[in-house]
């Protein structure tokens, strides 16, 4: 480690709430861009219409998000689109019908 790094580090140990702000400010601005791009700017769920952000997801249409999360090894979904170019496969929904999408999708796997 060279004396940059390590003044860094120190620095981040003794301000952990400055940078807890500054990655969720991060992640914040990355997760709004994700939004916009697969909503087309109308920040709602594409199923139903619901538009309070807080509760919107992002969803694999193909159902294949547990494969991805696994391959992604605990990275935020919202960086790996934007370092992607914003790939097809991805929707916005609520995390109702989010919810919905999956249950349906487990109960005909059972059947």
């Amino acid at each position: 480690m060279n004396k940059k790094s390590i003044n860094a580090s120190i620095w981040q140990k003794k301000n952990p709430e400055k940078v807890r702000a500054y990655y969720r400010k991060r992640y914040d601005k990355a997760r709004m861009e994700c939004l916009n791009y697969y909503s087309k700017g109308r920040f709602c769920c594409n199923l139903c219409g619901y538009n309070d952000i807080r509760a919107l997801a992002i969803d694999h249409i193909n159902g294949d998000g547990h494969e991805h999360r696994k391959e992604q090894q605990g990275g935020k979904i919202v960086f790996w689109l934007r370092r992607n170019g914003f790939p097809n496969g991805f929707q916005i929904l609520c995390h109702n019908c989010n919810w919905i999408k999956r249950l349906e999708e487990y109960s005909n796997r059972k059947l």
